[in-house]
């Protein structure tokens, strides 16, 4: 909720995700998580419709509805962003060669949208090879997180995954004009320093996770020898 009221809903909706995914994988209820949701929503929907016209998320929901209809303005970045996508073809223009980023048409073209520009240098075969590294990322952090003895960084690796590849689908999905401008940039593509670094430690301690599997909490090793000693006594008892 503090980083909605930066105003920031693009990273707000990032964390909102992640935390629904890693209290899914703790296991909570699945209507539980669904009805945190629907509230989050709800709200969501009141910070865009605040102000009606005049608050520029509401603004960001009618380009992404009809970006020709204010070209100049709102919807100007979701109309170069398809544009750029488009020249690209199969195999893009070339390294360096993109006619959106030499003209300076697109915004935000070393940060937002890195993936339109990628698009348009590299084609649909660059933007393929990016979503499946993307995907592999993904796929090992969960393989991490499952093959980890300790509920806690089993816990933490999933979060990391989470927040790694719910940062990217929004960057993505938002570039090609899927969902509504959210301003969250492409992890370790787009340039600044404020978004790879964190981005890095947390690949960091999702490598430490891997590299140590069987490793478990003292406390939680403590905690359940008991409850297999409990288990065990009052199996016994039950027998007699």
């Amino acid at each position: 909720m503090l980083v909605e009221r930066q105003p920031d809903l693009g990273t707000a909706i990032t964390m909102l995700l992640t935390t629904l995914i890693i209290l899914f994988a703790a296991g909570t209820r699945p209507a539980w998580v669904a009805g945190l949701l629907a509230v989050c929503v709800l709200f969501g929907l009141g910070a865009v419709l605040k102000d009606g016209p005049d608050n520029y998320r509401f603004k960001r929901l009618t380009a992404f509805v009809n970006p020709k209809a204010d070209e100049l303005r709102s919807g100007y970045q979701i109309i170069h962003s398809t544009i750029a996508l488009g020249t690209g073809g199969v195999t893009g223009l070339g390294f360096g060669e993109s006619r959106e980023k030499r003209l300076g048409n697109l915004p935000a073209q070393r940060t937002d949208f890195i993936f339109a520009i990628i698009g348009e240098e590299f084609g649909l075969a660059g933007t393929c090879l990016v979503v499946v590294l993307f995907a592999l990322l993904a796929g090992r952090g969960l393989h991490i997180a499952q093959r980890c003895h300790d509920p806690f960084a089993a816990l933490l690796a999933i979060g990391i995954t989470a927040m790694i590849t719910v940062q990217a689908l929004e960057n993505i999905g938002v570039v090609s004009a899927s969902i509504p401008a959210t301003g969250v940039p492409l992890p370790f593509i787009s340039y600044g320093g404020s978004s790879l670094v964190p981005t890095l430690v947390g690949i960091g301690i999702l490598l430490n996770i891997s590299q140590h599997p069987y490793r478990v909490d003292a406390k939680a090793a403590a905690r359940k020898r008991r409850e297999e000693s409990g288990v065990a006594v009052r199996g016994v008892a039950g027998a007699r």
